[in-house]
């Protein structure tokens, strides 16, 4: 099966161009037959002629995932963020493991809006962020708008 991103060619402020620059906000289209099928939809897009057409084109399968593997409902995930939950890698000092499934904690940024103590309500636009971790598995991710911070 083929699968494709389209890319478009990004212009940084020195003149150079990046292909590669959209792939993050890229969307993936597929599954095709066949190449001719793919190049298709991929006229299909509406790009024009003066404009480069690039693509990411790859071959691929879709597979179901076990409920098991993803792990649990969001709605039976406990809060992110309790370093007891969590046990050091034995291989890599520099990740941690959740102690029930194993998984590697991620990291999720949170940030608080930082308001003035003598004026409730009202700050200067400014956050302080910080990385709350979390287990994909068993654990939600934490919201990236936090609570307030009073200064």
């Amino acid at each position: 099966m083929k699968f494709f991103i389209p890319l478009s060619m990004v212009t940084e402020r020195g003149g150079n161009s990046d292909p590669y620059a959209s792939l993050a906000h890229g969307a993936v289209y597929g599954p095709y037959e066949s190449d001719r099928e793919m190049r298709k939809a991929f006229a299909r897009l509406g790009a024009s002629d003066r404009d480069k057409k690039l693509a990411l084109v790859f071959d691929g399968h879709i597979m179901p995932i076990e409920q098991e593997a993803m792990g649990k409902p969001e709605s039976e995930k406990s809060e992110p963020g309790n370093m007891d939950n969590y046990i050091a890698d034995e291989d890599n000092i520099d990740k941690f493991r959740c102690k029930k499934c194993h998984a590697v904690i991620m990291g999720a940024v949170v940030s608080h809006p930082i308001h003035l103590r003598s004026m409730p309500g009202a700050g200067s636009g400014q956050c302080q962020r910080e990385t709350v971790p979390y287990c994909p598995n068993c654990e939600t991710k934490p919201d990236p708008h936090g609570a307030p911070v009073y200064k």
